[in-house]
Order: structure tokens, then C-alpha cells, then sequence
């Protein structure tokens, strides 16, 4: 009786052993899946934000990390959106017509009732930009 106690114990031992260490690498696989999973998903955000920054490099070169304190003032991506034009066409306003802009520290600011005044100055003219 004491023979076949020691050997149920002994299988019961080895069992727990062979369970546990299954289940050991069955989570060892499942975290590495994850982690997998998370940096895939990592990279993903990673190269969205950087395929986002390079959607219009012009708009980079002039971005301005500040609004204005008056309102009456437009920055270039303002003007760009107020005007309804690209960067390639502001910028050949600016250097091609007598667009009005103040440039402080490589920065463009618009002034916005003399662009209003420019723009019905302008009348019927129209502009080729290549």
C-alpha cells in the first residue's frame, strides 16, 4: 500500500511538473505574440506621423510655430488657406506681384485688409504659375 501511495504522489508530481511547464511556455508565447503586436503597431504610428510631416514640405519650410497677437495679421499657412492657394503659388505672389508682406526672421506675416485690398486691385488678372 505504501508502494502504490509513493507512486500515485510520484505521478501526481511528475503531472503537476509537465502541466506547469506547458503552461509556462503557452504564456511565453502568448507575451511574445503581444509584444510583437505592440511593436508592429509602434512602428505603424511611427511611420504615419512621419508620412503626415511629409505630405507638403512646402508648408514645413514656412510653418510658424506662433499665431499672431493681432488677428488683422496672417501667418503663410494662413495665407495659403485664406487665399485658397498652394505654397508654390504664394510664394510666386511674392516674389512675381506686389503681394503685401511684412518678412521678420525669414518669417512671412500678411497683413489682412491690404491682401483684401491687393486682391480687389487685381481685378480680371490672371496668374500662370509652372
Amino acid at each position: 500500500m505504501n508502494a502504490k501511495l509513493s507512486a500515485s504522489h510520484l505521478l501526481l508530481g511528475a503531472a503537476f511538473i509537465i502541466g506547469s511547464y506547458f503552461i509556462s511556455n503557452s504564456i511565453a508565447l502568448i507575451s511574445q505574440r503581444e509584444y510583437v503586436r505592440l511593436d508592429q503597431v509602434s512602428n505603424s504610428i511611427s511611420n504615419l506621423a512621419y508620412e503626415v510631416g511629409q505630405l507638403n514640405p512646402r508648408n514645413q519650410e514656412h510653418h510658424e510655430p506662433y499665431l499672431p497677437i493681432d488677428p488683422g495679421v496672417l501667418t503663410y499657412g494662413q495665407t495659403m488657406r485664406y487665399l485658397g492657394v498652394s505654397g508654390k503659388e504664394l510664394d510666386h505672389f511674392i516674389n512675381q506681384t506686389n503681394i503685401p508682406y511684412i518678412k521678420l526672421d525669414n518669417k512671412f506675416l500678411f497683413p489682412k485688409e491690404a491682401l483684401d485690398q491687393w486682391l480687389l486691385n487685381l481685378g480680371q488678372k490672371t496668374y500662370s504659375i509652372n
